[in-house]
């Protein structure tokens, strides 16, 4: 006997903005980026956000991809090198196994492709 046999329907309360969707996916941009060696030679985050926007037509402010560079750093996968008061982002290890990220990243991944889920079941 099933006491709560309700059938929900789980989606958003609100649509995202396309802006909005487009930075929950910076931080699987910028691991893309790691995993192609572009962080091989040290890179300014105007470097990075001036890579994305020619790469996938994105606009983004230098302060939101800073945030995510430096959970990289955090996390050991990128190092930061001080050059005056800017920092350079250089990769840390030389290779990481199947792509993956340790930590909070992995949960931030998952997170996007719980919310990928979600919008492309709307």
């Amino acid at each position: 006997m099933e006491i709560m046999d309700i059938k929900l329907d789980v989606k958003p309360r609100f649509q995202l903005p396309s802006s909005r969707r487009e930075k929950s996916r910076l931080t699987y941009r910028i691991n893309a980026f790691i995993q192609s060696g572009y962080f091989k030679a040290p890179r300014s985050v105007n470097e990075v956000t001036e890579k994305l926007k020619v790469k996938h037509d994105l606009d983004f402010e230098s302060k939101n991809v800073s945030v995510i560079l430096l959970r990289f750093a955090k996390n050991n996968i990128l190092k930061i090198i001080k050059k005056g008061n800017r920092n350079l982002y250089t990769i840390k290890k030389r290779e990481i196994k199947n792509n993956m990220i340790k930590n909070d990243l992995l949960t931030d991944l998952q997170v996007l492709n719980l919310t990928k889920q979600s919008l492309s079941q709307s």
